[in-house]
This record gives C-alpha cells, sequence and structure tokens, in this order.
C-alpha cells in the first residue's frame, strides 16, 4: 500500500483509491469468513475489523456481498465524487476476484442491495443516522419471495439479512481517522519532503535570527548599563596645582 507522509496542510497518511478498496474488500473477506493475505503493513485498527464482526465458521460470497454493501454505502457520504467513484469501481471489479470466484455475482449482489438504499439520495448523504443504514437495507431488500428473482443462490437472501444485521457501517469512518485518498501518494510524499525540509529551514533561521537579536539587546542593555554604573562611581578629582593655579586670578 502507497504510503507517505504529510505536509503541514495534512497529516494523514495518502492512499490510492486502488489501494484503499482493496484493502477494505481484503477486511470484509476476512469477516465473511475467507482466509485471505491481510495488506502489508495493514493498521491494526482496520485489521481488526474482522474481531469487531462476528466471524463465519464458513465462508460464504453473500454474507462476504453484504457486508461490502453494509459498508461500502458510506464512500459516497466521505469523499468527493472524483474519488468515491474510482473506490466504488474497484470495488465492484476485484471484490469477486479477491475470494477467488470466477463473473462478478458477489460485486453485483452488493450494488444491487446499495441501490435498493439508493446510493447518492437523501438517505446517503447524510440524512440518515449510521445506526439506522443496516435496518433500511434490511427492509428494502424486500422478503425472500418477492427478491427470489434477484437472488444468485437459495440462501443468497438469508446470508445478506444475516450481514445486514451487523450494525452501523464503521470501516470507512475509522479509515478517515488517519488516511485520506489520493491519485499520487508518491509525487505527494516527495512534495510533502520538500515542504519540510523547506520548513525546517525557515524555522531554523527563524529561531537563530531571534537568538541573535536577543543577544545583541542584551549585549546592548549590558554596555549600557555599564557604562551608566562608571559614570555614576567616576568622582571628578582635581589635582591640587590645577586648583592653585585657578586662584591667582
Amino acid at each position: 500500500m502507497s504510503r507517505a507522509g504529510g505536509s503541514g496542510r495534512s497529516a494523514k497518511i495518502p492512499v490510492t483509491p486502488l489501494d484503499a478498496a482493496r484493502w477494505f474488500l481484503r477486511d470484509m473477506a476476512l469477516a465473511a469468513g475467507y482466509p485471505v493475505d491481510p495488506v502489508p503493513g495493514a493498521d491494526p485498527m482496520l485489521a481488526g475489523y474482522a474481531a469487531y464482526r462476528p466471524l463465519l465458521t464458513a465462508a460464504d460470497p453473500w454474507y462476504f456481498a453484504g457486508v461490502i454493501a453494509l459498508e461500502a454505502c458510506k464512500v459516497v457520504d466521505f469523499y468527493r465524487p472524483e474519488f468515491s467513484n474510482e473506490v466504488m469501481r474497484h470495488i465492484a471489479a476485484e471484490a469477486d476476484r479477491i475470494i477467488g470466484r470466477e463473473g462478478s455475482e458477489v460485486a453485483d449482489l452488493a450494488l444491487l442491495i446499495m441501490g435498493r438504499l439508493g446510493i447518492g439520495t437523501v438517505l446517503l448523504r447524510g440524512k440518515a443516522p449510521d445506526s439506522v443504514v443496516g435496518k433500511i437495507m434490511y427492509i428494502l431488500m424486500g422478503s425472500a419471495k418477492s427478491a427470489e428473482s434477484k437472488m444468485p443462490s437459495p440462501d443468497a437472501h438469508t446470508m445478506l439479512r444475516a450481514a445486514l444485521k451487523l450494525g452501523k457501517p464503521i470501516w470507512w469512518r475509522a479509515f478517515r481517522k488517519r488516511y485520506r485518498l489520493s491519485f499520487d501518494p508518491e509525487n505527494e510524499q516527495a512534495e510533502g519532503s520538500l515542504a519540510a525540509i523547506a520548513e525546517r529551514e525557515a524555522a531554523a533561521a527563524h529561531a537563530a535570527g531571534r537568538a541573535a537579536r536577543k543577544k545583541e539587546a542584551v549585549a546592548s542593555t549590558t554596555f549600557a548599563g555599564a557604562m551608566a554604573q562608571i559614570m555614576a562611581d567616576d568622582v571628578l578629582v582635581l589635582d591640587e596645582k590645577y586648583l592653585e593655579s585657578s586662584t591667582v586670578h
């Protein structure tokens, strides 16, 4: 995963939409019972998602589709279209491949459930609390009989409902605490490094200037004080010969 140190404008680590989507899908797959390899260097805060959600004893693709739908619905809330569209495109393209499946049944089912919720509508633009998103999906999905024609297998409806009962979506909210999406993290890393060097040099020059001015002020004050003390202590003593000559007149 591409990472980079941020400059002063942002302390969050930039990550490409592709890397973020893959990271997300792997965590969802782990929660759905798939023994996928975690993303190298994954943040424990996110890698622990599978422990937060109930794990399946047997991997199930439709449960996987359900957790994708539940969590990915927040992408359009949190990111501008140029980023959210890329993330969703990668999720749709790689969801099945990550768990070793051919075709796009998992991705299609996840997108179907998200579409029922209404991506980009009032419900997903911050109008519905996160705590009820799963319940809304659960209701809008309909009964097993009404949704039967759209289900890829007889048990898909049951597994989707189980996934949507998990609660509120949390993965992308946690992700945003430390990471931000970027199309060019490596370039940002270089720019951030140069900016950091420039900031350090400017700070060092400023500190040196302040130290020099302080030293000069102290020296000036000390000299003036010393001269004043010398003048105060310097009593004029006239030579007696001078006094005698001065009284002749």
